[in-house]
C-alpha cells in the first residue's frame, strides 16, 4: 500500500485538491466516491494509489 498526501494525489492525476476533496464526500450514488484515510486527529488525509486509480477509472465510465 502506497499512501499519498492530498497534494501528491492531486498532482498524480493532474486535478486540484478541491476536486479530490469533493470526490471524497460525494453524496450522489451515481458518482464514485474516493476512498481515503485520515489520521487520528483528522488533520491529515492519505489516499492509497490503488484507490486513486480505481476512482479515476470509474470516473472515465
Amino acid at each position: 500500500m502506497e499512501l499519498l498526501t492530498l497534494q501528491e494525489a492531486a498532482d498524480r492525476v493532474n486535478l486540484s485538491q478541491k476536486v479530490l476533496r469533493e470526490a471524497m464526500h460525494v453524496t450522489d450514488p451515481r458518482l464514485p466516491k474516493l476512498k481515503y484515510f485520515s489520521t487520528p486527529s483528522g488533520r491529515a488525509i492519505r489516499i492509497d494509489t490503488k484507490d486513486l486509480a480505481a476512482w479515476v477509472e470509474a470516473m472515465k465510465q
